[in-house]
């Protein structure tokens, strides 16, 4: 009885809502004498009265209930649905979900979300739940509200600039997303930002560290400054010392790759880079986003050891694998570099961590290291520092001490008096070897004679404004190929000849 009531019911309120009475309806109910008015109590849901934001958003979420898609595919069909719809709700409401889609929302956390996108796309950034967020960038990822790559690009750089760029998760997401972004659109690998420590920076340095024949040692260390794990360029002993510094790096990385290429069945790079390998690459990962989505068969190339690859919609990435490595094994060789020059020029005060090296590596640091001090301790016995700047003002503060000891009669008779000419030397004999003065000027044997002999060459020398110190210094010069050492020296301002080389000198230039 209630049944077939209830059907009659049914049957006379749908007849009702399309405008025709039902034949079978009764004056009166069996169960009552009341006679009710035309009323359905039952409707259709397209004659359901909302206001026209819910029947939008209502809309959308039929277009969530086909489950035989995917659930990237919904977001993409509900977004594009959704696309230029706008709110001014005025409520609040918070939202939370791991992979937050519009199918995880109520009608007011909709309503909440879309009001707070018609604001973010007038310019207003608001902070809110960082799902409707991560909404907001999975709608740009798709394209959805822009009308260009490069437009979507920009306006989701802008937003994650502003969003809160603190956020260390947020920040890890939304950088592999715009690198990934620009890859799969094919922007400017320009734009690419660093992902899981590997910049465009670091690539170029990588390519550069495998071809290293013709870089100078400056070019070279700011390349391995890049990739290594150890900031040298920080270092107190590289700002301290940073020519010799840059010297023995340049030459140990030269001699790390001589090692490898005469016992090793590697190179020197492969052994910090490892082997080009090309392997499965996740476009988007951690993110909804439909990977049927404008499917490309086609190539990104990145730079020269840098290759993205898309058949039929998967993708793959070509590349080195071992940067982590290469900046590890790089960075424990200049760290050990660091420690043993900070060692060698007594540099105080420093805490290194002493690092565990192959000893064929340690070897070579200590004898590049060993090599330059000795280098340096050889410039030191050869090198004499003037100042050719001060010359006028010495030949000047010479002349006026003269003067003030010249008396005025010897001021006079030297007025009348010509230049004093150099003293009456014996010319030089004839047997003499041609080479063993050779580039000697007939000033400059002079001078040496008067060292040997102990005569005076002040007046031979200011006759022709001489200095000893120029004199000795070139002499020396021309003299080292012959004596392997200097054989003047300065004891004060007074030139002496080194004992050790004066009977020689007196064989060469006396007899």
């Amino acid at each position: 009885m209630a049944n077939s009531y209830m059907m009659h019911l049914i049957s006379q309120m749908l007849s009702e809502s399309s405008g025709t009475k039902s034949n079978e309806s009764a004056e009166q109910s069996h169960h009552s004498q009341k006679i009710y008015d035309e009323e359905p109590l039952l409707c259709r849901a397209s004659q359901l009265k909302m206001p026209n934001e819910n029947r939008r958003i209502w809309e959308m979420q039929r277009l969530g209930n086909n489950f035989r898609i995917s659930v990237e595919a919904i977001f993409y069909e509900q977004a594009k649905f959704m696309e230029d719809y706008t709110d001014s709700y005025k409520k609040i409401v918070h939202f939370s979900s791991y992979y937050p889609t519009y199918r995880d929302m109520s009608v007011p956390q909709l309503r909440c979300y879309f009001t707070w996108r018609t604001k973010v796309r007038q310019g207003q950034i608001v902070p809110i739940a960082f799902s409707y967020a991560y909404v907001y960038l999975y709608e740009l990822l798709h394209l959805i509200g822009v009308q260009t790559p490069q437009e979507g690009y920009d306006v989701f750089t802008q937003f994650c600039r502003h969003f809160d760029p603190e956020n260390l998760g947020f920040l890890q997401n939304t950088q592999r997303w715009q690198h990934d972004y620009i890859i799969y659109y094919g922007l400017d690998s320009t734009l690419l930002p660093c992902v899981d420590g590997v910049s465009p920076e670091w690539d170029r340095a990588q390519i550069s560290l495998m071809h290293t024949s013709d870089q100078s040692a400056e070019t070279l260390l700011q390349n391995i400054a890049t990739v290594s794990s150890y900031p040298i360029l920080q270092s107190k002993c590289y700002n301290a010392y940073p020519k010799q510094m840059t010297q023995v790096i340049y030459h140990v990385y030269r001699g790390m790759e001589a090692h490898f290429q005469k016992q090793c069945k590697q190179s020197f790079s492969d052994y910090l880079f490892g082997k080009c390998t090309q392997t499965p690459y996740h476009m988007f990962e951690n993110a909804i986003f439909w990977r049927q989505f404008r499917p490309k068969t086609r190539t990104y190339s990145v730079n020269a050891i840098r290759h993205y690859h898309c058949t039929n919609g998967t993708w793959t990435c070509e590349k080195y694998p071992n940067a982590i490595r290469a900046k590890k094994r790089l960075g424990d060789i200049i760290q050990m570099i660091d420690e043993k020059m900070r060692i060698a020029y007594q540099i105080p005060n420093h805490s290194v961590v002493s690092n565990s090296l192959p000893k064929y590596q340690t070897e070579i640091i200590d004898k590049e290291i060993w090599a330059l001090q000795e280098k340096e301790k050889q410039l030191e016995r050869t090198y004499v520092a003037f100042d050719l700047s001060k010359l006028q003002y010495i030949r000047q503060t010479a002349d006026n001490t003269r003067d003030k000891l010249l008396t005025e009669e010897e001021l006079h008779e030297n007025d009348l008096l010509e230049a004093p000419s150099p003293p009456d030397f014996a010319a030089l004999p004839e047997n003499t070897s041609q080479t063993t003065i050779t580039g000697l000027s007939a000033m400059e044997q002079i001078f040496l004679r008067c060292l040997l002999t102990g005569e005076s060459y002040q007046a031979a020398l200011q006759s022709v404004h001489a200095m000893p110190s120029l004199l000795a210094d070139h002499i020396n010069e021309i003299l080292f190929d012959t004596f392997g050492d200097t054989v003047i020296v300065f004891n004060g301002d007074a030139p002496e000849i080194m004992e050790d080389y004066r009977e020689d000198l007196k064989g060469m230039f006396l007899s």
